[in-house]
């Protein structure tokens, strides 16, 4: 993986983040949170949003719920990579932070309704999203891969092997992922699921074979359950990782990326990229 701050980044090491929500924490992402409570309390994870100036609206920010390392609520506290991007570009405006919670296919349909400003749930940058959002400048080289039972991840060593799979796939609804099985997978059937929580609960229960995604995001699932899960080795594409606004909101989405241009300038992208998605070159 590369960074937009231009480092690759390659498999994440041990102690990335884990689930949250109705299957609970594990506690094989104790050492991260730990590490991660310990910055927030130290504020080297940014300022926590202020109350903003009266008469001053919110800064709405709409997410996949439970999507670590992505965005995620543990004890009462948004945590992931967009979270800590999400608390400093509001402060940086001066807004309020407001989080809203959506399935995956519903985020470029609440953007363009008005309920949400911005879009920060790991994104990726496709020709078809182009044709009705606009973007920020990347933040992070991504691709799909895709996650299998721990036993069962050595017998898709390419990509091709997940292409001529002919098992059960799932895939997050109006996700990326869920479009490129659709069109690639012809020997597989195609599940949707609405939060990622799902998806693992459904490959834990062999009700599907492989669960496709951002590979980002699906990195620190393997690390949290090394015994139970692992990611098949190859990348099936490449592609840009951004946040997504509404045609409407120009003059934010410049805001948007002089604060990234900052970031990546003074080095706050690159910690923040390798505190949520640990790499081991």
């Amino acid at each position: 993986m590369r960074s937009a701050a231009g480092e690759w980044l390659g498999a994440p090491s041990a102690g990335s983040s884990g689930k949250t929500g109705a299957s609970g924490f594990p506690a094989a992402c104790a050492r991260l949170l730990a590490a991660a409570a310990l910055l927030l309390a130290a504020g080297c994870l940014g300022p926590r949003s202020a109350p903003a100036p009266s008469g001053t609206p919110p800064l709405r920010v709409g997410t996949v719920a439970d999507f670590p390392p992505i965005a995620f609520v543990h004890d009462g506290e948004w945590l992931g990579v967009e979270a800590d991007m999400a608390r400093r570009l509001a402060d940086r405006l001066d807004r309020r932070l407001e989080w809203r919670t959506y399935p995956a296919g519903e985020l470029g349909t609440a953007l363009r309704s008005g309920e949400i400003d911005i879009a920060m749930a790991g994104l990726a940058v496709t020709p078809e999203r182009r044709a009705v959002l606009d973007f920020s400048r990347p933040y992070l080289a991504s691709g799909l891969g895709a996650l299998a039972r721990a036993g069962d991840a050595g017998r898709y060593p390419t990509a091709l092997d997940v292409q001529s799979a002919a098992v059960p796939v799932g895939a997050l609804r109006g996700s990326r992922a869920e479009a490129w099985s659709r069109r690639y997978l012809a020997r597989a059937s195609v599940r949707v699921f609405d939060t990622p929580d799902d998806a693992l609960l459904a490959l834990r229960e062999r009700r599907i074979n492989l669960f496709v995604g951002e590979a980002p995001a699906l990195w620190p699932l393997a690390e949290m359950d090394p015994r139970g899960l692992g990611m098949t080795p190859a990348l099936m594409d490449r592609t840009d990782l951004a946040w997504a606004f509404a045609p409407s909101s120009p003059a934010l989405r410049e805001a948007a990326n002089q604060a990234l241009s900052d970031w990546i300038r003074d080095g706050t992208l690159s910690s923040l990229l390798r505190l949520w998605f640990p790499v081991t070159r």
